[in-house]
């Protein structure tokens, strides 16, 4: 979907590293040079808590180091979630330039 839209390759399972080189988190799929990822959650992500509550700190991390993580459910439509991943996108390349 994303290269059918226009999107270089994504990159999957992409490691997030510590300040010690350690990875503190796997992202589903992304652009590394953007720092935008996409993370699709399923029914574990909402029912079991100790996920949620997992998922939550994660995504905390995630942004004070710089991500922009957008998190996708089966309920999105691909419009939708394109038009997400582009204004990540627009939005790091404006600050770029």
């Amino acid at each position: 979907m994303c290269i059918r839209s226009g999107f270089p390759q994504p990159q999957t399972q992409i490691p997030v590293l510590a300040d010690d080189g350690l990875p503190v988190a796997y992202l589903d799929l992304g652009w590394v040079e953007w720092m935008v990822a996409v993370e699709y959650d399923g029914d574990q992500h909402r029912t079991d808590r100790w996920q949620y509550v997992k998922d939550i700190r994660r995504h905390e991390m995630l942004k004070r180091m710089g991500w922009i993580v957008i998190k996708v459910v089966a309920e999105d439509h691909p419009a939708d979630i394109i038009r997400r991943i582009r204004e990540a996108i627009d939005l790091r390349m404006s600050t770029v330039q």
